[in-house]
This record gives structure tokens, sequence and C-alpha cells, in this order.
């Protein structure tokens, strides 16, 4: 794996860091991490197929140049069903961990909750595009 410059690039893609895992210089995991005093936030990203135009489109990239160090688990493993994909993370995660995980929704308050930032906080304006 070799180092790059890190990019003010939006996409967590676009360069290839020590330590992230690529195939043909192609990365297949996105990872960030957020940092405070007393936590941390990390946040990853494991794309099944990636869709050029789209992210073009959406970070507003005329060429493909930014684009074109993504590649989805579908490109690479054509026959992946999705259901085995969780399976495997499941598994993977139980055995690493030594934990049982159970399947579980979220409660009725939690929905309510959950609805309620959408509409107050993250379709606003204000939160979408302060700076």
């Amino acid at each position: 794996m070799q180092k790059e410059h890190n990019s003010k690039s939006p996409l967590c893609f676009q360069s290839i860091s020590y330590g992230e895992v690529t195939i043909k210089n192609k990365k297949i995991i996105g990872s960030a991490q957020k940092r405070w005093l007393d936590s941390l936030l990390q946040q990853g990203s494991l794309p099944l197929t990636t869709d050029m135009n789209e992210m073009a489109k959406v970070f507003r990239f005329e060429a493909f140049e930014g684009v074109n160090k993504i590649i989805g688990l579908k490109e690479i493993l054509p026959d992946l069903k999705l259901k085995d994909l969780k399976d495997y993370i499941r598994i993977s995660f139980e055995e690493t961990f030594d934990v049982k995980l159970t399947p579980s929704y979220p409660s009725h308050e939690e929905l309510s909750l959950a609805e309620e930032l959408e509409v107050k906080k993250y379709l606003a304006p204000e939160w979408n595009f302060q700076r």
C-alpha cells in the first residue's frame, strides 16, 4: 500500500492512507474519525456498488479524477449477496469480540425522536448550510 497526500476532497475514498484496505490501488473501505477530549466517533463505509455519474453530480466534480480510486464489492465479487455479506460481518464481529448479537428494532419513542430531529434539525437549511 502506498501513502498518498490527503486532499481536501469530501470523498474519504479519494486518498489512500497507510493501513487502509485497497484492491488494485482502489480503496474498498473508507473510514473517518472525529476525536474529542473524552470520546471519539468512528465512521466507516464499505460500498457494494459505485455510481460514478451520481458521485460526480453530488460532489460537483467536473471530471472523474476524484472518484476513480473507488471500487465496490460487487465489482470484485459480482455474485455476492447482501444477506451473505451481513452474515459475514456479524459472524466476524461476534468472533472477534466474543459476543452474540441479537436483532432488535427502534422503540416507538426512538422513532418519534428521530422524526422530530429530522424535521426540526436535519431538514433545516441553517443546519445543512452552516459553515
